[in-house]
């Protein structure tokens, strides 16, 4: 394996850390069926964890990228900024620098350059979500010196994401204060739902029905946006369940701790659907 902590600079903006776990490729070498045993190339997973953009939760990281790594992704896991270094588009950015830098190291990473995926939680689903949507505003491509086919993300997986603060503060505006500075704002460019577009890529949602924390309206609200634009996505609402609910398995949630030791039913296959969902789109296994 291949295991760095990389400084992403992004001109006039903070810096974020990208961690890296890549396999090293060894194509070359084949099977007693005269078969290589590895692939030439990989697709990337880069994992986004929430925590209100005023922490970034450890069960929304190592977990989830065990679970790629061992259907052969090579994961990566971006630290972007948080509190009041979270305000729009900083962390955007980052992220936009996290995918550049992904791309452009393909070749030393044996990755697929066309086969990057993004995966967030809460609110990293909500940052990943706005990757998602804005790779094609010139702002960010110009940040970034870059082209912005540089940036796009290839697919998105949205766990349980915020999607859109204005429908939240309408039904309590104490969600405005709850969360850091991105998550403060009820402007159209920090919304998944009123910024989503015809560029936007093949997205994997889900959301459990009785979320406390981010209600499901908030994917459902997302659903019909797509809809509306013909995108191509797929969904999973799960009967019940707690927020945060990540891998929903012993790796980040053992007995059940993140739900008083009850374990909602079929919740902890969300991970395999959504990598054979990628697989599928990238035409790998």
């Amino acid at each position: 394996m291949i295991l760095q902590s990389i400084k992403l600079d992004v001109p006039s903006y903070e810096s974020a850390v990208l961690d890296v776990c890549a396999f090293q490729t060894h194509s070359e070498v084949v099977s007693h069926s005269g078969k290589h045993w590895q692939p030439s190339t990989r697709p990337a997973v880069i994992i986004v964890p929430g925590g209100g953009y005023v922490e970034l939760s450890n069960t929304e990281i190592d977990p989830v990228a065990l679970r790629y790594l061992a259907r052969g992704y090579s994961a990566f896991v971006l630290k972007y900024s948080l509190n009041e270094d979270s305000r729009f588009p900083q962390p955007v950015a980052q992220l936009f620098a996290a995918i550049r830098y992904v791309r452009s190291h393909a070749n030393a990473y044996h990755i697929d350059p066309n086969a990057i995926a993004l995966c967030g939680f809460s609110a990293g689903g909500h940052l990943a979500g706005l990757a998602a949507t804005h790779w094609a505003d010139h702002e960010f491509s110009a940040i970034l010196s870059c082209d912005s086919a540089d940036i796009r993300p290839n697919a998105a997986v949205l766990c349980y994401p915020v999607t859109d603060m204005k429908l939240l503060a309408e039904k309590d505006p104490s969600y405005l204060t709850r969360w850091g500075a991105m998550l403060q704002s009820t402007d159209a460019e920090t919304s998944i739902v009123r910024s989503a577009n015809a560029s936007i890529p093949p997205l994997f949602i889900w959301h459990t029905r009785t979320d406390g924390i981010v209600p499901v309206t908030q994917t459902l609200a997302l659903v019909n946006k797509l809809e509306e634009l013909g995108a191509q996505y797929e969904l999973h609402v799960y009967y019940d369940g707690f927020h945060g609910l990540s891998t929903c398995d012993v790796l980040s949630n053992y007995r059940g701790a993140i739900q008083g030791g009850y374990t909602p039913v079929n919740v902890r296959g969300w991970i395999d659907l959504a990598i054979n969902w990628s697989n599928t789109l990238f035409g790998f296994d």
